[in-house]
């Protein structure tokens, strides 16, 4: 980013370019991390164990899943934070892209363990495995860059950033639990 920054000396052309070229880094970055979410417990056997044990195997999986945002989400919110704050002009503006930055990993993060839980018991599933993720990741991609849009034009409670956040609690009411099954029939 500090490179297009260099390049682009324009400043409002940079500041409309910023979050769709970061959202779309973190969504190929997060495609590259999905393949090792599960494969290697489900590889050596943990499951087995996971899925045998007395503790209920649901309160594993959002662990894991929050674990995995930590590692790959939350550091790169952590990290985009001064381009964020850099970049636009007005402080409200620098929380709502943090905030969509937020949701938008969380989403990610979400879906792809899903998507991952599907094809975890398949040896070479990376192709799959992107061919199942990117679908479902479209709506969160557009909706993210609509949010930021309409925050660049000081709209701070628009449409967009309340679908991101319907989709985020649909998400977590939903995806855990297909989780736990997707898992569970894999290990079969």
């Amino acid at each position: 980013m500090l490179l297009f920054h260099l390049l682009l000396r324009d400043q409002q052309f940079f500041t409309l370019l910023f979050l769709p070229l970061l959202l779309i880094s973190i969504l190929l970055g997060h495609l590259l991390s999905l393949d090792s979410l599960f494969k290697n417990a489900m590889a050596s056997g943990v499951w087995d164990y996971v899925f045998l044990s007395a503790q209920p195997a649901y309160w594993t999986i959002p662990a894991i899943i929050f674990a995995h945002w930590l590692n790959y989400g939350f550091l790169i919110i952590v990290l985009a934070s001064p381009w964020v704050i850099h970049t636009v002009s007005v402080l409200q503006q620098a929380f709502l892209c943090m905030c969509i930055l937020i949701l938008f990993t969380a989403n990610l993060t979400l879906t792809g363990a899903f998507t991952s839980a599907l094809t975890a018991s398949i040896k070479e599933n990376s192709l799959l495995l992107s061919l199942i993720s990117i679908p479902l990741y479209v709506p969160n991609l557009l909706f993210s860059f609509a949010a930021y849009q309409a925050t660049l034009a000081l709209d701070y409670l628009s449409a967009s950033l309340l679908f991101l956040l319907a989709l985020f609690f649909f998400n977590i009411a939903v995806l855990p639990v297909s989780t736990y099954f997707a898992l569970n029939n894999s290990n079969i």
